[in-house]
């Protein structure tokens, strides 16, 4: 719940609202429709013989084998966009560098090589490239 309550208080009810419509409209509310859109991307990747390079955080990668064998199979590049989606600039140096070891170990768990880090938000602080 602090998760939610962190977002309201940084983003507004109102923008937090209208984001989540969004993300519906656009992901669904399952999924499939995150699955199906994540192939469609790599479709049109592979059609122009390049390949995708995704920030995402690694919690979805561990709610979200099938993603992970979508991302391993089609060489997807995987860049890290922290543990949880928090504001980095927000956060202790040490709350970072715990977050950040453990969205490493669960991308190393799940076998994925991690390059880069795209602070969540477009945000980060001081801390956040020693963490």
């Amino acid at each position: 719940m602090s998760y939610i309550k962190h977002l309201v208080r940084s983003k507004g009810a109102g923008n937090l609202f209208s984001r989540l419509i969004m993300i519906c409209r656009r992901f669904g509310v399952t999924r499939a429709k995150s699955v199906e859109t994540l192939q469609r991307i790599v479709e049109i990747f592979n059609r122009c013989r390049c390949k995708p390079y995704f920030f995402v955080t690694a919690e979805l990668l561990d709610r979200y084998p099938d993603l992970v064998r979508i991302v391993k199979k089609n060489d997807i590049q995987v860049g890290l966009h922290g543990n949880y989606h928090i504001d980095y600039s927000q956060i202790s140096a040490e709350h970072q560098r715990i977050e950040t070891s453990k969205a490493l170990q669960k991308c190393s768990n799940q076998g994925l090589e991690v390059n880069g880090f795209r602070g969540p938000f477009l945000r980060f602080n001081d801390d956040t490239p020693k963490a």
